[in-house]
């Protein structure tokens, strides 16, 4: 992550006093305010599987009916692999969008106030991330993406130092030709997962990027060689003291 060049987060709240809620406190909140909560959300799991499940045999019924007697059957052949495909696409349909409001509900319910029980001023929005501008000031991916999207923001202030972070998923569309010689389109990941921005309360007049370090355990002294012709990578490889942070990172 670079301290130089991400424009600082905007502070809606004076910082006050913070610190990490002890494991105790956490199972006492969680006891206290969501015990019931959970309850009603794993009944909700429950019930919303039973169809779903239900629909798996009643499809299977239907095209082994059309496989083994469809020609014997006084309709169409073809009806009864239509009427199969037809439940099958009703059942994956139903599942998504049952799916798709439990998880909304979930979050909802239970993530949003697990979140503001670690602050006062924390916030959770399960449909905002971490914007495109930050992402690329980091200058920690260098690939240029062509899609971008992401989700489960959160941000606040944990004592002095104020913090965002979000899923967040980079792709950038590659363009290749198959082994029929036409033309394809498909998508590349460049990152996905967690993204976070936090104030650094330091004067730095350069930046700083850190990097998980594969090459340290393997291949010792000569891991530096490699990385500092690393292209990717942006600044110049530096040398710290610690020998047990060298072996798990490149600075």
């Amino acid at each position: 992550m670079t301290t130089s060049v991400v424009p600082p987060l905007p502070r809606s709240v004076v910082p006050g006093e913070w610190r990490m809620p002890s494991r105790d406190d956490f199972a006492r909140y969680v006891e206290t305010n969501l015990a019931d909560v959970m309850r009603e959300l794993e009944q909700a799991r429950r019930k919303m599987l039973w169809p779903s499940l239900l629909g798996i045999p009643v499809t299977v019924v239907l095209a082994a009916l059309g496989f083994f007697f469809g020609k014997d059957l006084p309709v169409a052949p073809a009806l009864p692999y239509a009427v199969g495909i037809a439940a099958l696409a009703l059942m994956i349909g139903r599942a998504y969008l049952v799916t798709r409001a439990y998880k909304r509900e979930f979050k909802t319910r239970l993530i949003s106030p697990l979140v503001k029980f670690f602050g006062s001023d924390f916030e959770f929005a399960t449909d905002s991330f971490i914007d495109s501008e930050r992402y690329r000031a980091s200058g920690i991916f260098r690939k240029p993406f062509t899609r971008y999207s992401g989700q489960d923001h959160i941000a606040g202030t944990a004592g002095k130092t104020r913090f965002e972070c979000s899923e967040v998923c980079s792709e950038y569309e590659r363009e290749y030709v198959d082994s029929k010689g036409n033309k394809q389109k498909s998508w590349k990941t460049i990152f996905s997962g967690l993204f976070l921005v936090a104030d650094f309360n330091k004067a730095f007049t350069g930046s700083t990027w850190v990097f998980p370090d594969r090459l340290e355990s393997r291949l010792g002294w000569l891991a530096h060689k490699l990385q500092e012709w690393e292209l990717e990578r942006p600044g110049q490889v530096v040398k710290l003291e610690d020998p047990e942070f060298e072996e798990l990172c490149v600075v």
